[in-house]
């Protein structure tokens, strides 16, 4: 019983470190090819957070979020109004889901989930779903 335990526990924990070392490393400059050419996204991402904001030199909000599912908190200034995100971000295999919830104004919030993959050309897909409106897909490919 003893052997047969200890054999069920190596292979979790040989399961749950290949799930671990299956996770993308979404670090990078990244160049959107669709819906629209042109936008750059910069990714920065440790074992702890991951950061998305626009590359050195271009103006734009900077997004930091925990890796360990607790809650984040992003501040925003955009034509005068703060916004507030709170948002956790967890691993599904190997998408990073965040869900968001985004305030500004009082009474005013808009629920968000984003899911960050990379797909089978190596390119970085981002799903953006937000409440009550249709999933749009964002296409990246690495900078060079």
């Amino acid at each position: 019983m003893a052997r047969a335990l200890l054999g069920f526990v190596v292979a979790a924990f040989a399961v749950a470190t290949n799930a671990q070392a299956q996770r993308p490393d979404f670090s990078g400059l990244w160049v959107m090819v669709s819906p629209e050419a042109g936008h750059e996204v910069l990714i920065k991402q440790d074992a702890t957070t991951f950061t998305s904001g626009p590359p050195s030199g271009q103006q734009g909000p900077t997004v930091v979020y925990k890796l360990d599912g607790t809650e984040s908190r992003n501040v925003m200034v955009t034509d005068g109004v703060e916004s507030v995100t709170l948002g956790r971000a967890s691993w599904n295999g190997n998408q990073l889901t965040i869900a968001n919830m985004i305030s500004w104004r009082p009474g005013e919030q808009l629920n968000q989930v984003l899911v960050w993959s990379i797909n089978d050309q190596n390119q970085l897909v981002l799903e953006v779903r937000n409440q009550d409106s249709e999933a749009r897909r964002l296409v990246y490919k690495r900078k060079d």
